[in-house]
């Protein structure tokens, strides 16, 4: 009788411990498994909000005009950053229902945009693919996104046929036409002109004036009509300029040679340019500048001061500007 209440009394036992040890390992695995599916919401909840990064660089105004196989677009981009940005022209497209084209290589497209400004320029695009009456859009792909985020329809276009976009007048009689007011031409022209290792296009009939220093020299250009209205050109051989301790072996610097206290830059060319926007005392424009360096060969710079209503002439300019060839 001792013996069997002794096994009742050990096989109760082994029960209880067993039941304690069933209760533990579920409680452990059931903890394990809330942690599992807590990160992995917190995983998805994160994933699907990603930041969102909008470009800096509005479409203002897209207008398009057909000439046979070509459309060429007369287009405005507004900066509305602080400082200076760059385009592309893989930046831009050409869109209809089954065609996506890219702007040719004559397309006047501008390398930057100075900071707070409009800037207008053209692009074309050969169409000669397309056929039938076709709608089509200008993609406009912003800066740091892979998707394009803008645009612009531009109506329809027939490729087999001109489109006329002269006005007719309904009036059968009407042969009295009012001829439209011309208002004072105020277009700056441009032309090239070499200055010493410079090439850049200069505006006609500005008055030159020579701007020399101890180791840079170049040319002054003042508009006669608005002497507020002033362009720089200048040169250095100085060939350890730009460089830490004018050591040319080092990283250059083409920050550290802008003439003027920047309100804004940013390098390009390899390290080798840099482009600014700047201000000075007593004038009423803010004017553009780009400085270039070349290893061994010193370097130059090109400042452009005009009006808001002229920042595409000074984009022109300064898009222009080669230093010993090289842009």
């Amino acid at each position: 009788m001792k013996i069997h209440r002794k096994y009742f009394e050990f096989s109760l036992f082994l029960i209880v411990v067993l039941s304690i040890t069933i209760f533990a390992y579920s409680k452990m695995f059931e903890d394990q498994s809330s942690k599992t599916v807590n990160a992995s919401i917190e995983k998805k909840t994160t994933s699907t909000n990603p930041e969102i990064k909008e470009s800096s660089l509005i479409i203002e105004t897209a207008t398009a005009t057909q000439e046979e196989q070509m459309i060429s677009i007369d287009l405005k981009i507004k900066n509305k950053n602080e400082s200076a940005q760059v385009l592309k022209p893989e930046l831009f497209s050409l869109i209809s229902n089954t065609t996506v084209l890219s702007p040719k290589e004559t397309s006047d497209i501008p390398k930057q945009i100075p900071a707070q400004t409009e800037v207008e320029f053209k692009l074309i695009f050969d169409v000669k693919n397309m056929e039938g009456t076709v709608p089509i859009k200008l993609g406009f792909q912003a800066i740091g996104s892979s998707e394009p985020q803008q645009f612009y329809p531009l109506g329809t276009i027939n490729i087999k046929r001109s489109v006329s976009t002269r006005p007719t007048s309904s009036k059968p009689n009407s042969t009295t036409t009012k001829s439209p007011q011309k208002k004072p031409n105020t277009e700056i022209t441009l032309h090239s002109q070499s200055i010493g290792p410079i090439q850049v296009l200069v505006p006609d009939g500005w008055i030159k004036s020579p701007h020399e220093g101890g180791d840079f020299g170049g040319f002054q250009f003042m508009n006669p009509k608005d002497k507020n209205q002033q362009m720089l050109v200048v040169y250095s051989a100085c060939a350890g300029c730009g460089y830490p301790k004018a050591d040319s072996s080092q990283k250059p610097d083409p920050v550290s040679l802008i003439p003027e206290t920047p309100l804004d830059s940013f390098v390009f060319n390899n390290g080798l340019a840099a482009g600014y926007s700047y201000k000075v005392n007593g004038k009423p424009y803010t004017g553009n500048g780009v400085v270039r360096m070349k290893r061994l060969k010193g370097y130059a710079f090109v400042e452009i001061m005009l009006p808001d209503s002229k920042k595409t002439t000074a984009a022109k300019i300064l898009n222009s500007f080669k230093f010993n060839g090289v842009h």
